[in-house]
């Protein structure tokens, strides 16, 4: 399958930006482009992710209930300083936003299975294409 055949059969796009003291995110694209931002407004390419990457992160966003999730997560107890991660997922015509606070207890389930499922999907693309000869 093609990757314009993968866009067209994969309608996921999935936007995650992470701010501390710095900005950085993630996002993929329908065809399976995952770019970078280390300030919130430039994005540079990372990867490109296979078929099967995508319908596997497919099924991690389905089967997780993000649809779900409120709009805005706080942690408990509150923290007055923190992580706030803001998530846009975009899966068969429904666009959802979230805006996740974290203090130091634990995070979202939901979110921190799609955080490493694209992490890991991305890195082993990476490994992958280091991999391969003439890398």
């Amino acid at each position: 399958m093609s990757n314009a055949e993968t866009a067209r059969s994969h309608t996921l796009e999935i936007e995650f930006i992470v701010r501390t003291k710095q900005v950085f995110g993630t996002r993929i694209n329908a065809s399976g482009e995952a770019e970078e931002t280390h300030d919130g407004s430039t994005w540079e390419s990372l990867a490109e992710l296979a078929p099967s990457a995508l319908a596997e992160l497919q099924e991690v966003v389905a089967s997780g209930e993000f649809f779900e999730l409120p709009e805005r997560i706080e942690p408990s107890p509150p923290v007055r300083d923190g992580t706030s991660v803001r998530w846009r997922i975009k899966l068969n015509g429904r666009t959802h936003r979230v805006v996740e606070r974290r203090g130091t207890g634990a995070h979202n389930p939901t979110l921190m299975a799609i955080e490493q499922a694209i992490e890991r999907l991305i890195g082993e693309e990476l490994n992958r294409k280091a991999d391969a000869p003439g890398a």
